[in-house]
């Protein structure tokens, strides 16, 4: 049977730049989207480089009706209930530290099970600026005092406007043989486990769910989402997608994340009238 004549069991979506318009809106009808695919028996799972308190906000009534699987693979929660981590280990948190540390013009920040933190001192421009990705975030002078007293899935570089020509080039180089070094935005550069990735997360949660990837389909546009992609039968770029993202999906949506073409493409492909909603 083609992969395309297989029932959606299970839809996967990026928020920035998919789900999200330009303003961080959701569609106002996607958690009523939601809920109908849940009757339907279609999981939906909400994929994305941001922490778990950063996500739920958006789908308030319905949060119980899907999975988060956030820190761009780094840990997938279902009721609230983290279900599924990969951690970094204490001597490569140093190592990957020190490291960024001799970058200048960067921020770091360590993602936990538990919320994320920066380091360096409160502004505020840098406290509304990180507002529109993380709800929970605290600073700190020394991210190092975190080790071994949370569980830290991800350290992330801010490289403002700057890092797919700066920030990724050179994490890639110097880490990319024993990390996994992911450009997951404009200003994004993310350092996991060597293999960890959405795609791979996913996969064990098509695993624990029972569904086949050619029962799945996922939506992305930048480069953090190619192995989300990769692990469904059916895969959507957005149309205002990063051109290497566009060459690796099967599909294109019709409109750009501004004119919901995530939310539009979703409603066709399992049948069901928006008009409904």
């Amino acid at each position: 049977m083609p992969v395309s004549a297989l029932p959606v069991r299970l839809i996967a979506c990026d928020m920035d730049g998919t789900l999200l318009n330009s303003r961080k809106e959701i569609h106002p009808d996607m958690t009523r989207l939601i809920h109908a695919l849940h009757q339907k028996g279609i999981r939906f799972v909400a994929a994305s480089g941001r922490q778990l308190e950063s996500l739920t906000g958006y789908f308030a009534g319905v949060e119980n009706e899907m999975t988060f699987l956030a820190e761009n693979g780094g840990a997938a929660y279902e009721n609230g209930v983290c279900i599924d981590a990969s951690l970094l280990g204490a001597e490569d948190i140093l190592s990957i530290t020190r490291f960024c540390r001799e970058m200048p013009g960067v921020r770091i920040l360590y993602s936990t099970t538990r919320g994320s933190y920066i380091e360096g001192e409160e502004q505020a421009p840098w406290r509304e600026y990180l507002a529109q990705f993380f709800e929970k975030i605290g600073f700190l002078p020394d991210l190092c005092a975190l080790i071994g007293r949370e569980d830290i899935c991800k350290i992330t570089l801010c490289d403002r406007g700057r890092a797919e020509k700066n920030a990724w080039p050179r994490l890639n180089k110097a880490l990319g043989d024993r990390f996994q070094v992911t450009l997951s935005g404009e200003d994004w550069v993310d350092i996991t486990g060597r293999g960890v990735s959405k795609g791979q997360t996913l996969r064990r949660l098509q695993q624990r769910y029972g569904i086949l990837p050619g029962e799945c389909a996922a939506f992305g546009d930048y480069l953090n989402d190619v192995e989300l992609l990769q692990s469904c039968g059916e895969s959507y770029a957005m149309k205002n997608a990063h051109p290497l993202l566009l060459k690796a999906a099967r599909h294109v949506t019709r409109e750009d994340n501004d004119h919901w073409g995530a939310f539009d493409e979703i409603c066709r492909l399992t049948g069901i009238d928006p008009a409904s909603l």
